[in-house]
């Protein structure tokens, strides 16, 4: 079970990964539609720079929590030691 938790973690991070690259190329392409959009005066052009910037963030956030959720899985759980003062008490 412990395997497949680190396999599964493994693939959110490196599903992230892609996603985050493709994330980044996405907002330079709508940085320059925005640009193109808002000089042609329209209101089409504020509703566009708004949706795509929206879309962007919720994305980050996706790739937030997976990278996180990704790393939990990952981690090994802690073992607690208890002090040798405790034990001979």
């Amino acid at each position: 079970m412990d395997l497949l938790k680190k396999l599964a973690g493994i693939f959110l991070l490196l599903f992230a990964a892609l996603l985050s690259l493709a994330t980044i190329v996405s907002a330079f392409n709508s940085i320059i539609d925005i640009k193109d959009e808002i000089n042609k005066s329209t209101s089409e052009g504020l509703g566009y720079a708004f949706g795509s910037m929206l879309v962007t963030v919720l994305f980050v956030a996706i790739i937030f929590f997976m990278v996180k959720f990704g790393m939990k899985l990952i981690r090994r759980k802690t073992v607690e030691v208890e002090s040798i003062d405790e034990i001979g008490a």
